[in-house]
């Protein structure tokens, strides 16, 4: 794909929380070089992403980003209804998450499922901006 795409295109992928050693995508996450990825953890509950201490998924994300020289954003749902697994943070747990995440050394944001959802939650991917904006300052 990168030799049809050139340099003008980004290779990304949404795998599902599970670490990549043990990840459904395994082999295209050996074989691929992507920019970015984008970890989802909702719809899957044994990663609903409740806090750092917790999983250890996100140890093995980051290091393999670092090791494949890419970053890994954190998929979250932008709304309680967008999943029905967990997952969802307020703005106070979030606030804690993208400080504690922003000391990783892959981490490139936030992925939230989906706009729309996003949208009817009182805007809540500006109110993310902004916390990953402060978290940046």
């Amino acid at each position: 794909m990168r030799k049809l795409m050139g340099d003008k295109h980004y290779l990304s992928a949404a795998p599902q929380c599970p670490a990549p050693a043990t990840n459904p995508l395994k082999k295209l996450l050996e074989g691929t070089k992507l920019d970015m990825f984008f970890v989802q953890y909702y719809n899957n509950p044994n990663c609903a992403f409740e806090g750092l201490e917790y999983n250890s998924s996100i140890v093995k994300w980051n290091e393999w980003a670092v090791n494949n020289g890419t970053r890994f954003f954190m998929g979250l749902p932008a709304d309680e209804s967008a999943t029905t697994s967990g997952g969802y943070l307020g703005l106070d747990k979030m606030q804690v998450a993208v400080g504690e995440m922003m000391k990783k050394e892959s981490f490139g944001g936030v992925m939230l499922w989906d706009a729309s959802q996003a949208w009817g939650n009182r805007n809540y991917h500006a109110q993310v901006k902004n916390i990953l904006t402060k978290g940046l300052t």
